[in-house]
């Protein structure tokens, strides 16, 4: 059906805006009868570097070993600016803040990000490739899950990591040969020791089980 001056612009909700990027026509066409993909390389960068990307192209993408960032999409307003093939590209800042974290500062990275490599612009080809996301993921080396920036995350893992230790020192005791019985008593001692200490009211103990909470809760 022809449009009209008075019809409204065609407004894709669920993705960032990035019609200029789309204009500039960088994707190369992906067979639909096949397993074609592209794939992103992640250019060296550390810290608050801005983010560089390149598109690689379907021709070039066999054999390649990649991996799949899975990543909570969010809001496509709230966007973070990176550079694609020398264009700027809005990405969901979820996106966005997993390719900061995971590139490299020394050599680029090559992975499987829906919201770049596959064309948002095209209905067809959109359709298509969600159509095979599985096997992207399945044929990936591995699948990065961002569940995005932690607070207090280095505290929670540290935490994790000790309490961990507690119960490998435990373990490995030996003066308990019943595995079962081992285990029930292990861990009713590190419990032990976690009560005591939020027991004690110590704004570290709080601290440290507050951040530990986050990584269930936030």
């Amino acid at each position: 059906m022809a449009t009209t001056d008075s019809d409204p612009a065609f407004v894709n909700f669920y993705t960032p805006e990035n019609a200029s990027f789309y204009a500039a026509n960088l994707y190369q066409a992906l067979n639909p009868e096949s397993d074609d993909l592209r794939l992103l390389e992640i250019l060296s960068g550390q810290g608050l570097d801005g983010i560089k990307c390149n598109i690689i192209q379907p021709l070039d993408t066999h054999s390649l070993k990649y991996e799949c960032i899975s990543y909570r999409a969010g809001d496509p307003k709230d966007i973070l600016e990176i550079e694609v093939d020398g264009h700027p590209f809005n990405a969901f800042a979820s996106l966005g803040a997993a390719l900061r974290k995971i590139r490299q500062p020394d050599r680029s990275r090559v992975v499987w990000a829906d919201q770049i490599c596959i064309n948002q612009s095209d209905v067809k080809e959109r359709g298509n490739q969600v159509s095979k996301m599985r096997s992207f993921y399945e044929q990936a080396e591995s699948v990065i899950a961002w569940l995005g920036a932690l607070e207090e995350g280095d505290l929670a893992f540290r935490t994790v990591q000790r309490l961990r230790h507690e119960v490998d020192v435990r373990t490995a005791d030996g003066t308990i040969y019943d595995v079962f019985n081992q285990l029930d008593v292990v861990l009713h001692a590190v419990a032990k020791l976690v009560i005591e200490e939020l027991a004690s009211d110590s704004p570290e103990a709080l601290a440290k089980y507050r951040a530990v909470g986050n990584l269930f809760w936030s």
